[in-house]
């Protein structure tokens, strides 16, 4: 299925600054989403279902919300305080607490490229068999699996391998690149394209991040200029706000310009 509309494995070392906002401002129900209505309201009506795809691929550029969405997703899936038939998560079960302004917890495992071979094998066993699940309602714990275009060919093989034999659990892969997927692999997902925001979704988004911010916005032009020289991506935008977080600045187009060019982004 196409429609239009990236382990619990802890990062090493030091987060880079651009990441500061990026995990803060992280959207955390349905409503903060930006843009790509039409998947969104499908994967909330799966959510709202109760029995979501067991295999869902996000498929869009970089910067487009992938890894955001399959993160929501799975906070709903996860989440033990959630109403029957309500796609939104509850915000205050352990789950919900745990996927807070992080990517990683204990409610879902996390694949990225880097994953060493021994943790992939050991927690793909674990989500095949439903080996990884709540205590307390039973239920699988989700798997995201980012950059599936970068995991290596033999692991991609793998995995195909492993849902066609017995998969218990529920995967959300991230990919920017669905050609570099083994093809045998990609016909096993559900798969639902990301596009950028539009210009103006995402002035508005950005209007609503700024105020979250308590950055001060000179007017309206000033967001057009965030969204413009962030070229509608969410990590560039968020990129370039973090040096007038950092240093108190009034947005007006001139701090974005300034920002732009302290960031690389001019």
């Amino acid at each position: 299925m196409t429609m239009n509309a990236t382990d619990c494995k802890v990062e090493a070392g030091p987060r880079p600054a651009i990441r500061d906002l990026i995990w803060d401002l992280r959207p955390e129900t349905w409503e903060e989403l930006c843009g790509n209505q039409e998947v969104i309201s499908r994967l909330m009506g799966y959510c709202a279902s109760g029995m979501p795809p067991k295999q869902i691929l996000l498929i869009g550029p970089p910067g487009c919300g992938k890894t955001t969405v399959a993160r929501l997703t799975a906070m709903a899936m996860a989440c033990s305080g959630r109403v029957d038939t309500d796609p939104t998560p509850c915000g205050a079960c352990d789950s919900c607490r745990e996927f807070c302004g992080s990517l990683t917890s204990n409610s879902t495992v996390y694949l990225e490229p880097e994953t060493t071979q021994h943790e992939f094998n050991e927690i793909m066993m674990d989500v095949m068999h439903g080996r990884r699940i709540f205590a307390g309602t039973r239920r699988p714990i989700p798997l995201i699996a980012d950059d599936l275009d970068e995991f290596a060919q033999v692991r991609q093989q793998r995995m195909k391998r492993l849902m066609d034999v017995r998969w218990q659990g529920f995967i959300l892969a991230c990919s920017t690149n669905a050609n570099k997927i083994d093809k045998a692999l990609q016909s096993r997902f559900h798969r639902f394209v990301l596009e950028p925001p539009t210009t103006d979704e995402m002035i508005d988004w950005a209007g609503r991040i700024v105020a979250r911010t308590g950055i001060e916005v000179a007017d309206n032009a000033a967001l057009r200029a965030l969204a413009m020289r962030g070229a509608c991506n969410f990590r560039t935008v968020l990129s370039i706000l973090q040096p007038l977080k950092d240093l108190g600045r009034k947005l007006d187009v001139r701090s974005v310009e300034d920002a732009a060019r302290k960031t690389g982004y001019a």
